[in-house]
């Protein structure tokens, strides 16, 4: 039998170890709500922007973390309970038998954890794609979908951007209806491929607030028509694209601080299932003693090595060993006297057999 990591528990030191797992259990329940949250918050935050997001399943990310948060905080609620009554030896007894069930729960769930804020990295690249192919599908629709065009405006505008990824991903898209457009004029002819209104125009809310010039967003790269302007150098546009914006704030500040904050809150689980199972191992050691309050072994891992013994017996186990020595040792001790008294009563017979003859050979000679 071989205990990893294994240490000494008095009773007192069970005490302080079931209050102190108690009041971490209750204090682990609030970021255990805060995971829930946080898959609420990542649901609600993509579904404002799903119509610009495309093929992308974000359910099951948002119900891993909600799921996990609320097994997690419920299991640590009455986890406290049951390492607060474990701090008594009085009433220890009523929840023993759980405490290796919650540390087999805890340990699943905590695994679940993990594996959600792991995802909450992952899904970064995924939405990155999804966003690239959804902001082009958006933008085609912005001429004929006013919902859309309403979304596209204010995106551009909350989050100071302008097309996909650059300004000019405007210029390849006919975002102007032609009923607002003189299709007899020369220079709308000009500018039409494959019956399409291209130029190099974009929507008014692609104009940067904190430029000092009025707001250049027609011919944007025809410098021609605009007095003391260059584009290459002044341009009164946001030369962000939308989903660089978007990921800003969807993957560095949504997705990453929460799988930040899931796997901060998974460490703190993981010390507590460390400390359960000290608390649980050295309780069933004293049980197994025949003494609750005994000092016992406390240990995070039991592997058996051939022996069918268990660590609770091995006190036990020695005090018989004890026993049986001294009871050998009386033994021989006992042993030891008769061989002597067997070799004092020889030696007090043999001078008398010796001295018979001798008698007889003197009655002789007379």
């Amino acid at each position: 039998m071989v205990e990893c990591w294994a240490v000494n528990i008095t009773e007192e030191g069970r005490r302080k170890l079931g209050l102190s797992l108690a009041v971490l259990n209750f204090i682990c329940a609030i970021p255990s709500f805060a995971v829930v949250g946080l898959g609420a918050y990542i649901k609600m935050a993509l579904d404002r922007k799903l119509h610009l997001i495309e093929a992308y399943k974000n359910d099951s990310l948002p119900y891993l973390l909600i799921a996990a948060g609320v097994i997690s905080a419920i299991i640590n609620i009455f986890g406290g309970k049951m390492c607060l009554d474990s701090s008594n030896s009085e009433t220890r007894n009523r929840f023993r038998s759980l405490l290796l069930p919650y540390i087999i729960i805890m340990s699943v769930v905590m695994v679940t954890v993990v594996a959600g804020g792991i995802m909450c990295f992952t899904e970064i690249s995924s939405l990155h794609d999804s966003f690239r192919t959804g902001l082009f599908s958006a933008l085609k629709k912005y001429k004929s979908d006013l919902y859309m065009k309403s979304e596209i405006d204010s995106l551009q505008t909350k989050y100071q951007c302008c097309g996909s990824e650059y300004y000019t991903d405007w210029f390849a898209v006919s975002w102007v209806d032609e009923t607002y457009l003189n299709m007899e004029s020369q220079n709308v002819k000009s500018k039409l491929t494959g019956g399409e209104y291209l130029n190099d125009d974009v929507p008014f809310s692609c104009c940067n607030i904190n430029t000092p010039r009025p707001c250049i967003h027609h011919h944007v790269h025809d410098n021609d028509r605009h007095y003391n302007y260059d584009y290459r150098t002044l341009v009164t546009l946001y030369k962000t694209g939308c989903r660089d914006a978007l990921m800003d704030f969807y993957g560095d500040t949504v997705l990453t601080n929460s799988g930040i904050a899931t796997l901060i809150t998974c460490g703190l689980q993981l010390f507590l299932v460390v400390g359960v199972r000290y608390l649980q191992t050295s309780i069933n050691t004293a049980v197994d003693t025949g003494d609750p309050e005994a000092t016992s072994l406390g240990y995070f891992l039991y592997i058996p090595s051939g022996d069918k013994e268990k660590p609770g017996k091995d006190v036990k186990i020695k005090t018989k060993k004890k026993k049986k020595d001294k009871t050998s040792d009386e033994e021989e001790a006992v042993n030891e006297v008769g061989l002597s008294s067997e070799f004092e009563e020889a030696d007090e017979t043999t001078p008398l057999r010796k001295g018979k003859p001798e008698m007889e050979l003197e009655e002789s000679d007379f």
